[in-house]
């Protein structure tokens, strides 16, 4: 059962967006809904910033790990051979969110129906992409690694030995 989550929690943004975009399609075939071009440019513009907004907090999210990396659990995750995992999925999240970002401008130029599936296609996989990375990033932030009473603080003797040895005073500093 566990492989097959495992499996599952690799595989489903690859596996769900088409179908996705096809249900959206038939729906609103079915139903008649079409939109405008301008409401179709409100949308872009709503996935551009979003787009925009989840790259940056995926990048800052990383950016918290590479300060905790001496951790308990960044060691952990590392003995376990998950880095390359981590990795992966982010680079598919930041890639297909760029992706997204330039074909939402080429639809600007050019409302292709051929583009738009692609696009919605891609759309839904970066979304599937963000949050399966975020979720990971997220369970490592707020995973309680035991207490560890040794500090990355330097103390004030180890202080005074490089502030006397670069010549260096307290008010320079």
């Amino acid at each position: 059962m566990k492989k097959i989550g495992i499996c599952w929690e690799k595989y489903y943004p690859w596996i769900l967006p088409l179908p996705i975009v096809l249900v959206v399609c038939l729906v609103m075939r079915y139903f008649n809904i079409s939109c405008t071009i301008t409401e179709f440019d409100y949308v872009l513009s709503g996935v551009i910033n979003f787009s925009s907004i989840c790259i940056g907090f995926t990048g800052t999210m990383l950016a918290v790990l590479a300060t905790i990396r001496d951790s308990v659990i960044i060691k952990e995750i590392s003995k376990q051979g998950h880095n390359e995992t981590i990795k992966n999925f982010t680079n598919m999240a930041i890639i297909s969110g760029v992706i997204v970002i330039g074909l939402s401008c080429i639809l600007y130029l050019e409302p292709d129906s051929f583009i738009k599936i692609a696009w919605a296609t891609i759309l839904v996989f970066f979304a599937l992409c963000e949050y399966r990375i975020i979720g990971i990033l997220i369970k490592i932030l707020f995973l309680n690694p035991p207490i560890n009473t040794s500090s990355n603080r330097v103390d004030d003797q180890k202080m005074n030995q490089l502030m006397n040895k670069h010549r260096v005073s307290r008010e320079d500093i």
